[in-house]
């Protein structure tokens, strides 16, 4: 059991009492789950291995029909956001429609139409599609940071989608909140940025009236 999260039922079955369940080297992020101790990571991806693990624990008591979106699902994915959204360990789960919205400590429940082709299986961990998560992603960010977090997904080094693609999403979404703001992020995105402040840096000189920008140009 030291390998994964649990529920307390396979715990008792394999041998553990209920004081060892409540053992101080157990953590309990969610009602009726365990976790074990894991080794500290120190490297820049201790955040998202730290959230693939309470989506991970929560995932094991959610509906089959439920997975992670917007922040949550950008986080996993490794898309460039804000330290607040990076860092932040509020879960957003979906469901859709007419299937009761979760909720509990740390869960934010969202209710989304969706199809087959919007949720994708990352690492064992149902999550919105590349394209799906951008949209969500319009609610919550700014310009800048919208287009980096496109950038990010249309890399040229290795895509996660492509610009026609998010454009047949927003086009699938048009009732949705923050449609202006991906219609003016769309065609902003560039495929050769290499970070997220570079990307929000080209946003920012563009909105002041720059044209003409090479990026990642290469000078010999």
């Amino acid at each position: 059991l030291d390998a994964e999260p649990f529920t307390a039922r396979p715990g008792l079955a394999a041998g553990l009492s209920p004081n060892r369940l409540r053992g101080p080297d157990l953590s309990a992020p969610f009602h009726g789950i365990r976790m074990p101790p894991r080794k500290q990571i120190a490297s820049v991806r201790a955040c998202v291995l730290a959230l693939e693990g309470l989506c991970d624990a929560l995932q094991r008591k959610l509906p089959a029909e439920a997975w992670f979106c917007g922040a949550t699902a950008a986080v996993i994915m490794g898309i460039p956001l804000p330290a607040r959204l990076e860092q932040s360990r509020t879960l957003h789960v979906a469901v859709t429609p007419p299937h009761r919205t979760p909720r509990g400590r740390g869960v934010r429940g969202h209710t989304f139409t969706a199809d087959a082709n919007d949720v994708r299986l990352w690492h064992g961990i149902r999550i919105s599609s590349p394209e799906r998560v951008w949209c969500e992603l319009a609610n919550t960010l700014d310009l800048p940071d919208l287009v980096a977090a496109g950038d990010y997904l249309i890399q040229h080094r290795l895509p996660s989608t492509s610009p026609g693609k998010l454009a047949d999403a927003i086009a699938r979404f048009p009732g949705r909140r923050g449609i202006r703001m991906l219609q003016s992020a769309l065609p902003l995105l560039h495929d050769r940025s290499e970070s997220r402040q570079e990307s929000r840096l080209r946003v920012i000189i563009v909105l002041a009236g720059f044209a003409g920008l090479k990026v990642n140009y290469p000078v010999t």
